[in-house]
């Protein structure tokens, strides 16, 4: 069994619309508990108990369909927003490296030029995005940057 065969036999058994949704929910929710501290210190297993609730209380109606419209289903919603968060994370991650290669505090005659590298990296992610996405169909941007 190869790799896209194991992904499509998991996507079978319901990774995407159960276990991934409930573990994201779970972790964010303890998360924040953890955090704020709203039951009080030192108490994860209560932390624990409600975050296990409140994921369950998504998936198992979006598992047994009894969200009467579908699209406020929480699980629907999610597999649709969280491809397009992925892209501008990766976007935001790509800024930083390209920040932290070039150095955002770079002293030239005692003016710092990490404005303009900041500018200039949200511009050339922009345009390598745009380019990926087909939003630049023609011109000088298609010979820059190649499309693959």
């Amino acid at each position: 069994m190869g790799f896209p065969e194991m992904i499509r036999s998991l996507e079978y058994y319901g990774i995407s619309d159960v276990l991934l949704p409930f573990i994201l929910i779970f972790t964010i929710v303890f998360a924040v508990m953890q955090k704020t501290k709203l039951l009080g210190d030192g108490r994860k297993n209560y932390n624990v108990v409600v975050a296990l609730v409140m994921s369950l209380a998504v998936v198992i109606p979006h598992v047994l369909g009894r969200y009467p419209n579908p699209d406020y289903d929480v699980v629907n919603i999610m597999n649709k927003a969280l491809p397009q968060v992925s892209i501008i994370l990766v976007a935001i991650l790509m800024v930083l490296i390209i920040l932290g290669l070039f150095g955002a505090n770079i002293n030239i005659m005692g003016t710092t030029m990490g404005g303009w590298f900041t500018l200039i990296a949200l511009i050339l992610v922009f345009a390598i995005f745009g380019n990926a996405a087909g939003w630049f169909n023609a011109g000088w941007l298609d010979t820059l940057i190649p499309d693959y």
